[in-house]
């Protein structure tokens, strides 16, 4: 239990940092008025739905990583790397198009009220293109995690948050010189903290992949793009239905009108929070089991899940 709890700590942590990016975007929209609030949190709410999807899609990466390590075979490790890279700029290219063909019809056709709905536009046609950073990080971060290197992706990611306040400071308030964008701004701030962060996490994991497949002729397999779909997509599909409800039920209050909906996004925003903590937890232990899995030690495996199950059990009691 203490080597999962040590594992799972810092994870937990990153799960905590990636919800306080909306957190901050939601605090500086505070600062407009509630049209901006509701407008930004159901962008967001709709946004991350598919994002979620997305980080499902990648679930193998830490499992087939970790067994590969546990096995004491890198270089398959590493070019399980190189291959969710590609899977994760290929998920994010079919969610940009999604989003851009999809996002206006579906508002129109739940009945979100206008004007809330124009704004929300302008916020998702930004959005739309964190889906590359975002889901690069996650391949780098699961990689990384993976051979057991999580404290530099934490200060990495504090440091984008402490850069996505800056950002919001400047573009949303028009600080610092910058042209006061309010919504607009809040997207651009967001992209801009979030590609810093893939550049240094996936620079952290490159360099790690690259140095192990230096004398390697095989550098990519289209196959274990496959196998991280055959893991990735039961996973993607249970993540999108719990997170897809909840920006359902986003998109209904929207239809309330602007202030409703603020009070909404806000309360849900505090609830998200408390829901990173299990699953920080759980990727701590697929990437645990998946060692032990790969180091054929197979009798620890029902140890590591009851472990799991008694520490999620009391933190959220």
């Amino acid at each position: 239990m203490r080597i999962l709890a040590k594992l799972a700590m810092p994870i937990v942590i990153l799960q905590l940092g990636l919800m306080f990016f909306g957190v901050v975007d939601t605090w500086f929209m505070g600062k407009i008025g509630p049209q901006a609030i509701a407008a930004v949190g159901l962008g967001h709410a709709l946004g991350f739905a598919l994002f979620a999807f997305g980080i499902g899609l990648l679930y193998g990466v830490d499992t087939l990583v970790s067994q590969a390590i546990g096995a004491e075979n890198r270089e398959e490790a590493a070019r399980l790397y190189i291959a969710s890279l590609v899977l994760a700029c290929g998920i994010s290219a079919s969610f940009f198009f999604l989003l851009t063909l999809g996002a206006g019809p579906l508002l129109r056709a739940v009945g979100v009220e206008e004007e809330l709905s124009r704004n929300v536009l302008v916020y998702l046609n930004l959005l739309r293109w964190i889906y590359f950073p975002g889901l690069i990080f996650v391949a780098s971060r699961q990689f990384l995690q993976a051979n057991g290197i999580a404290w530099p992706i934490v200060l990495a990611l504090v440091g984008a948050n402490v850069l996505n306040i800056i950002f919001n400071d400047a573009l949303v308030m028009g600080n610092y010189g910058f042209p006061r964008w309010e919504i607009y701004g809040s997207g651009m701030a967001t992209i801009l903290a979030n590609w810093i962060l893939a550049v240094v996490t996936s620079f952290l994991a490159l360099r790690r992949a690259c140095v192990v497949l230096k004398t390697s002729r095989l550098f990519f397999q289209w196959k274990l793009v496959c196998d991280l779909l055959r893991l990735g997509i039961p996973g993607g599909g249970q993540t999108l239905l719990e997170v897809g409800v909840f920006a359902f039920v986003s998109m209904l209050i929207g239809r309330f009108g602007a202030m409703t909906s603020a009070a909404h996004q806000l309360t849900l925003n505090l609830a998200s929070l408390t829901f990173m903590i299990p699953m920080g937890l759980s990727y701590a232990t697929a990437a645990r089991i998946g060692f032990i899995f790969g180091a054929k030690r197979f009798a620890e495996v029902s140890v590591v899940g009851a472990a799991a199950m008694t520490i999620g059990g009391i933190v959220m009691t």
